[in-house]
């Protein structure tokens, strides 16, 4: 999953779709060998030499981490650099340069009642769908979660 505030793209002039658009080629499909079986979920490249941010509960006590650009382009050796555990974050390396990136951006600066961007990989969603959804404002708290348990 990866999640963007709105409201600095906005002041911008972007749209949603325009910020979906940008974003895209930064957002992988996970998949992760358990001993409960495979793991599957969304993250996000945020820097050109590979680091992903994604859920922890998506790789956690995984023996085997594979991570797919929307390119098409697939990592077999990725390593869990950190985790948080309260926070359900996993941050992952994969042995790459020059990849494509969203940047992070400041999470004190996002206001209940901003406008945010959901985007996850099409390969985690069950129907196969990628729509805009708005979440009610009563879900834009601090920890407002994506309808479906996507990750």
């Amino acid at each position: 999953m990866c999640l963007l505030a709105a409201s600095a793209a906005a002041r911008a002039g972007l749209t949603p779709a325009q910020i979906a658009d940008t974003a895209r080629p930064a957002v992988v499909f996970i998949s992760a060998d358990t001993p409960a079986g495979e793991s599957v979920g969304s993250g996000f490249i945020v820097d050109p030499l590979g680091t992903v941010v994604t859920n922890l509960h998506v790789v956690e006590g995984a023996t085997a981490i594979r991570v797919k650009l929307a390119s098409g382009l697939a990592y077999d050796h990725v390593r869990i650099r950190a985790v948080d555990g309260r926070a359900d974050l996993a941050i992952l390396q994969l042995a790459g340069f020059g990849l494509p990136n969203v940047p992070l951006g400041d999470s004190d600066s996002v206001r209940r009642g901003d406008r945010v961007v959901l985007l996850a990989s099409r390969s985690t969603m069950r129907d196969d769908s990628s729509r805009l959804r708005r979440l009610p404002r009563s879900r834009l708290g601090p920890r407002a979660r994506a309808a479906g348990g996507h990750s």
